[in-house]
């Protein structure tokens, strides 16, 4: 595994040992990687939001009407849920 060190405020420092203190990471390091790993999926669900935004704008404005959006979408949980 890599090394890294790293220098927080002492505000930060505190956080992350009280975390380790209660219990929640067994020490910093796993703290931090664990941190790293959140930063890592939030930017994945980013970057996925950004691509159906984009192919909602390239597929134009839909005819259909939101009360016939939500119909459907209700028909189909019912045929789903049964």
């Amino acid at each position: 595994m890599a090394s890294l060190t790293i220098s927080v405020p002492a505000a930060l420092h505190e956080r992350v040992e009280s975390r380790v203190e209660a219990g929640t990471y067994a020490d910093a390091g796993d703290c931090i990687r664990d941190l790293i790993r959140r930063d890592l999926t939030a930017t994945g669900d980013d970057e996925a939001l950004a691509a159906c935004l984009a192919e909602g704008e390239v597929s134009g404005v839909s005819e259909r009407q939101a009360p016939d959006i939500l119909a459907a979408l209700r028909q189909e949980l019912r045929g789903t849920a049964a």
